[in-house]
């Protein structure tokens, strides 16, 4: 389970299900650590696109922007999570406007 204060609060209210629970205990911690992965990419994104904001050629945010994005659309994320990858880039971009 994603710690509340974790989730971004208009990520929030879509009620994100990263990884099934497998209901065992190591389970529950490879969920975590997908979850954690999933959310600290989350959180590079926004703040590369809130640095954007205030200057659209920041090199360092238009590089993060692009590997987050790039990762958001790999194998690895699928494997992560099942929840559409343009759908959440599409949230964090209409939040951070």
């Amino acid at each position: 389970m994603v710690h509340a204060a974790l989730v971004p609060p208009k990520l929030a209210q879509l009620k994100i299900k990263l990884i099934e629970p497998g209901g065992s205990k190591l389970t529950d911690k490879y969920q975590e650590l997908a979850n954690a992965i999933v959310l600290a990419a989350v959180q590079d994104y926004r703040i590369a696109l809130k640095k954007l904001n205030k200057n659209p050629q920041n090199p360092t945010a238009l590089y993060t922007k692009k590997e987050v994005e790039r990762f958001f659309r790999s194998d690895y994320y699928k494997i992560l999570t099942s929840l559409d990858p343009d759908m959440l880039i599409e949230k964090i971009q209409a939040e951070v406007v």
